[in-house]
């Protein structure tokens, strides 16, 4: 059997390849002093830290986005509905995204700092709702007033009587049920044609049998001297403080006790 003899690789047959210290990408002075005065000026600011810029990046906007985001989320605190992922754009002095003019690239003088919606997370409350009113009269009722009261403030909730009104705006032409929409596509259609499409709507009964009468309304109370209308349920809300105060579950307990915090 003969030997193997390897030939070592001839120096012509070399692949080239850039030195450590030539930049992958070329930028202009004036838009290398733009990033660079960025850079100084989230630095700083107290806006970046040493572990927030990535080590491999060659763009000093993405590491300058990666910054901004660290330290966005710093001051908002852990969230659990949805993590938000922040981005960065340059503007000039009008507004707009800065471009070459005349051999250079007009000046960077806005920084604008924008966020999208990411792994949002959905929670149904609607048992949670019910097991609080069997607990204790009104007590579900409350809580999603107040969730209601409080939803200007956090990340918008969907709840049945948005649900219905959607249900109003996008089937029923604004009405309170489907009939008026039925009328309007079904001028020439028999009854069984009619019924056809209304198994395809979202209708009032559905809504009506899927969400109890106390969730599908705004619940207010009558003002001070107000009449009510003769026919009209009373509603009264169940005392939190008590509820925080006597109900055995613990977890029921702490809901009230959140709900009296937001609502006292």
């Amino acid at each position: 059997m003969k030997a193997l003899t390897v030939l070592p690789c001839s120096p012509f047959l070399a692949l080239p390849g850039l030195g450590a210290g030539v930049p992958l990408t070329v930028a202009s002075n004036s838009q290398a002093r733009a990033n660079a005065a960025l850079c100084r000026f989230l630095i700083e600011a107290g806006a970046v830290r040493e572990g927030d810029l990535p080590e491999s990046e060659s763009d000093p906007l993405k590491a300058c986005e990666r910054a901004i985001d660290a330290w966005v989320k710093r001051q908002v605190g852990p969230l659990q509905c949805l993590e938000p992922r922040f981005a960065v754009g340059v503007l000039d002095e009008h507004g707009h995204r800065p471009a070459m003019r005349g051999e250079r690239q007009t000046a960077y003088a806005q920084l604008d700092v924008y966020w999208c919606e990411y792994r949002e997370a959905e929670w149904a409350v609607g048992e949670g709702l019910e097991a609080l009113n069997a607990a204790m009269p009104h007590l579900g009722a409350t809580v999603l007033q107040v969730l209601r009261d409080q939803s200007r403030h956090v990340y918008p909730l969907f709840t049945p009587d948005i649900a219905c009104d959607v249900a109003s705006y996008v089937y029923w032409q604004g009405e309170m049920d489907e009939e008026a929409a039925l009328d309007m596509m079904c001028e020439d259609c028999d009854e069984a044609e009619r019924d056809a499409m209304r198994e395809e709507m979202v209708t009032r009964g559905k809504l009506d049998a899927s969400y109890p009468e106390w969730a599908r309304s705004w619940l207010s109370l009558p003002g001070k001297g107000e009449r009510r209308f003769k026919g009209k349920k009373a509603w009264k809300p169940c005392n939190l403080r008590h509820a925080a105060k006597t109900l055995t579950d613990p977890r029921m307990r702490q809901i009230a006790a959140d709900a009296l915090v937001q609502h006292p």
